[in-house]
């Protein structure tokens, strides 16, 4: 992988393979990839990656790849403090609380890296952890919200209504707000600093890339066609096309 044909930011800080891969509650070492087929012919190769740990629930097609595989509790076996406010203009937080206990051997996240934060070290486990457990985390995490959000019940209190909710003071959500209030300000974080119809920026990339035939880059939107889609030629000889998420 290069940075002029892959996109690899830093190439020349790592100009190394990678060795490891960490992979947490993801299934998608093996399934997101455009050639699944490829993906599975490098993972087989000890020579390149050579310890892959996974994190699930369940044995995913990308979790037969792993070396190590830890069995995470399920969100329902532990309790955890749930924010959104992304979208919308309304956002919440979630106390949520197990609906049954921890099965079998399994163990959440926050045990598994505190365990290996405390085999690198007192120091180490000291800074990851800051002297808590996961629940007293929550707690912690809980006090602070409600600092900025007095309106917000007390832990014991979200216990029992489990949720809280907050809509947005300004109503709704403005992309670029404050650009569009006064760009001089606040510009974009663009080279020019403001909504760029030409990018120079992949004008660049274009003229300076290793770029298959089939892969383009443009300064202007454009359409292209790209591989395998309803006017490629061997839409002749399959007829169906099948297109997922």
């Amino acid at each position: 992988m290069t940075a002029t044909r892959d996109g690899v930011r830093g190439k020349e800080k790592l100009d190394v393979p990678i060795k490891f891969l960490w992979c947490y509650a993801s299934n998608t070492l093996i399934n997101q990839h455009g050639d699944i087929n490829h993906t599975h012919e490098v993972l087989q190769d000890d020579s390149k990656c050579e310890m892959i740990v996974g994190i699930d629930h369940f044995m995913t097609a990308s979790a037969k790849y792993c070396d190590i595989l830890l069995p995470d509790l399920m969100p329902t076996e532990q309790e955890d403090l749930i924010s959104h406010e992304s979208a919308g203009n309304m956002g919440y937080v979630i106390l949520a609380q197990p609906a049954t206990s921890a099965k079998f051997e399994r163990k959440p996240i926050y045990w598994m890296l505190s365990e290996v934060a405390k085999r690198l070290g007192p120091d180490v486990y000291q800074t990851f952890t800051e002297g808590r457990s996961q629940h007293e985390w929550i707690k912690y995490l809980h006090a602070k919200t409600k600092e900025r959000n007095p309106e917000m019940p007390d832990y014991e209190e979200m216990k029992t209504t489990g949720i809280f909710k907050k809509k947005c003071p300004e109503e709704h959500y403005v992309a670029f707000r404050a650009f569009r209030v006064d760009p001089q300000a606040n510009p974009l974080k663009t080279p020019s600093g403001k909504i760029e119809i030409y990018s120079e920026r992949l004008a660049t990339i274009a003229d300076t890339w290793e770029l298959k035939k089939d892969e383009i880059i443009h300064p202007l939107p454009a359409y292209t066609p790209g591989f395998d889609g309803w006017n490629d030629p061997l839409r002749g000889t399959y007829p169906l096309q099948l297109t997922v998420f």
